[in-house]
């Protein structure tokens, strides 16, 4: 069993990742998502416990003492002594609020704005890990791809170089031309370097989000649609926003407006009802020194007002900062909708440029295709050889980038607007 569990361990971490995959891992991994969960559950648990006080209140208090010098009372013949030495007494009392002016209720309701708008806070950062996981994850297909097209560059270099090495030694090429074919190779050789090692900087960004070491044996999912404009047709014919920040910004004003409200029930009195027992010695009796009990009912009426004007103070810095809460929501209203108009002018001009770049790039291999075979039969020179096949690579990346960069500009897009799709795939 152990022997099993040693071979298949290096399999299980040499798997594929993709991009769903990536954004569920770095929802695991996200202390700032852990952090707010364990704050939305504190909230939750704060909401119950002031539902809680619609119930009755049961108080026990008890207490023994015991008192050395007892008074007397003389009235002619008559001596007695008033309560006992030793004392005992138990009160149980069950209460129950009646009437607040709307405080009790208001202020369960405002707990219950919180909750939902630390659940909203939880959604929000959530979205938020899926939207940078997204980026990272094209990023670093972005750069791979531009590894393979450096790599693929170097390729056709030395290609070019081991031919004009034979064109040389058969007297078509001179000194020059062999160091111009050096000097391309060695340029495409640190290009190759830059570019893995911006791979490996996108592979630790995308790494660290998901919790795992970047030397991790994980392969990225490299089947990319071609783009489209499906989610750009759905979003321009919706303005609708289901970001999160929306929704706990109204959370927020509903608990501001709560908080005035019950800042106004301080205007009012609180009404409450009680029963209560007591047993004790000598309890009751004055004169007496045994065990007895008795009960108690009621009715109490608490009402203060301040006559300083505290309390309309109050009222207001409450109704103040509900005003305040309704500002915020039209200011980030207003940017949602700058980022959405702005998204999608950019995921319609990333969409065309993939359709130039494809073009460009198509017309660069044939060029380049063509000028190899001249150049082959002594038709065209080598500088100019290797000028288009600079010109081709950069085609070829151009494309490529303008792929990731579509994609990139799709998931600001997606995430301007708070579509649940920036949590699945690329289609």
């Amino acid at each position: 069993m152990l022997a099993m569990v040693w071979l298949t361990a290096p399999l299980a971490a040499q798997g594929s990742l993709t991009l769903e995959d990536a954004i569920a891992r770095a929802q695991k991994h996200s202390y700032a998502v852990q952090g707010i969960r364990h704050d939305s559950a504190a909230a939750t648990l704060t909401y119950e416990a002031a539902a809680r006080d619609r119930f009755p209140m049961l108080s026990l208090k008890a207490q023994s003492f015991y008192i050395s010098n007892l008074q007397k009372i003389t009235v002619g013949p008559i001596n007695r002594t008033i309560g006992s030495k030793e004392n005992y007494q138990t009160d149980l009392t069950l209460s129950l609020t009646l009437y607040t002016g709307g405080r009790l209720s208001n202020g369960i309701n405002l707990q219950d704005d919180n909750r939902r708008a630390a659940s909203m806070r939880l959604d929000a950062e959530r979205m938020s890990i899926a939207y940078r996981t997204r980026q990272a994850y094209l990023t670093v297909l972005n750069s791979g791809a531009l590894v393979k097209s450096a790599q693929a560059s170097l390729d056709r270099v030395n290609i070019i170089s081991r031919n004009v090495s034979n064109l040389h030694e058969s007297g078509l090429a001179d000194s020059l031309d062999l160091l111009e074919a050096e000097l391309a190779v060695e340029s495409a050789r640190q290009h190759v370097r830059r570019a893995r090692t911006e791979e490996k900087n996108a592979r630790v960004m995308l790494f660290q989000l998901i919790g795992d070491p970047p030397d991790t044996a994980l392969t990225l999912d490299e089947n990319v649609p071609d783009p489209d404009l499906t989610v750009y047709g759905e979003i321009a014919r919706s303005p609708k926003f289901d970001r999160p920040e929306v929704q706990q910004l109204e959370f927020t004003i509903r608990a501001a407006d709560r908080a005035s409200r019950i800042e106004l029930g301080e205007y009012l009195p609180t009404v409450s009802g009680f029963v209560g027992y007591s047993y004790g010695k000598p309890n009751k009796d004055m004169f007496g020194n045994t065990w007895n009990d008795y009960f108690t009912g009621g009715v109490m009426l608490n009402w203060t007002l301040n006559v300083a004007g505290k309390t309309g103070k109050d009222v207001g810095a409450a109704r103040q900062r509900a005003a305040s809460a309704r500002m915020a929501r039209k200011e980030l209203l207003d940017n949602l909708q700058k980022q959405r108009t702005m998204a999608l002018n950019n995921v319609s001009h990333a969409y065309e440029t993939v359709g130039n770049f494809r073009a460009e790039y198509d017309i660069s291999r044939r060029q380049y295709d063509l000028a190899k075979t001249q150049q082959e039969v002594g038709r065209l020179t080598v500088n100019r050889l290797l000028e288009l096949e600079t010109d081709l690579t950069a085609a070829e990346q151009q494309y490529r980038s303008s792929i990731f960069n579509y994609y990139l500009a799709e998931t600001d897009l997606l995430y301007a607007v708070g579509s649940p799709r920036i949590f699945g795939g690329l289609r």
